[in-house]
This record gives structure tokens, C-alpha cells and sequence, in this order.
């Protein structure tokens, strides 16, 4: 419980630094992040724009993604606000930064995996960000 706890306040410490600082393009309408599920389980969770939005529920099939999205006011707004999720069984919320889209295909929605691992304790599951590589 500890480990993981650790891992998800380091994971939080690393994105909040890690925020795309690239400026919203004239066509960019939307912040988009697409959550994929790496895992033979269906992954429950609970999400949220920025830190006082409101709480939604939502759920990932085995080896399924789903993609959220903000909607700027105006074309090129240059803000998003951060989207926390919240693994189910897990005991504190992922802050996770997105990538400004002109669309929601998620083609450019920055990607996170979720993982599994089996301890002693039972399966625990981790949320890390995929690095592309060309």
C-alpha cells in the first residue's frame, strides 16, 4: 500500500513538471488525454477537470482505451486544466497534463497506460504516461 502510494505521489510529482508548455495552434479546439487499459481486468475510475470539477465515473474494458477531452471557449485559448483520474482501489488521484488537439480522433491526445502487477497483497494497478518513439 505504501509502495504504491509512493509510486502514484511520484508519478504526480513527475507530470506536473513534465505539463506540454507548447502553445495552443489557431486550430486547436480541444485538450485531449487518452487513458489505455493494458490489463486483462476492466479498470474502474473515477475522473475530473482541474481540482474543483465535478466527479465523474467511468470504466475501460480489458486492453480498450477511451479518450477525454476539453473543449475551449475559443480556437487557440492556450488553457486546459489539469485531468485527475483516480484508479478504483487506489488511494489518491493521478494528476495528468494533455496535449491541445484540433480534433478529438485522439491522434494527438497524450497517452497513458494502465498497468497490472500481482503482489502478495493482490493486484495493483499503475497509470504511467507512453513515450513515443519514432
Amino acid at each position: 500500500m505504501l509502495k504504491r502510494m509512493i509510486c502514484g505521489l511520484t508519478l504526480s510529482l513527475l507530470w506536473a513538471v513534465s505539463v506540454d508548455s507548447a502553445s495552443a495552434g489557431p486550430n486547436d479546439n480541444y485538450a485531449v488525454v487518452k487513458l489505455e487499459n493494458k490489463t486483462p481486468y476492466r479498470i474502474r475510475y473515477s475522473h475530473r477537470w482541474d481540482n474543483d470539477g465535478d466527479e465523474e465515473r467511468g470504466q475501460i474494458a480489458p486492453q480498450k482505451s477511451y479518450l477525454h477531452w476539453w473543449t475551449f471557449d475559443y480556437a487557440g485559448e492556450d488553457f486546459a486544466p489539469w485531468f485527475y483520474v483516480q484508479l478504483d482501489g487506489g488511494s489518491g488521484w493521478y494528476k495528468l497534463g494533455t496535449f491541445y488537439s484540433p480534433d478529438t480522433s485522439g491522434k494527438t491526445a497524450r497517452h497513458y497506460v494502465i498497468t497490472h502487477k500481482q503482489t502478495e497483497d493482490g493486484v495493483v494497478f499503475r497509470l504511467g504516461e507512453k513515450l513515443e518513439t519514432r
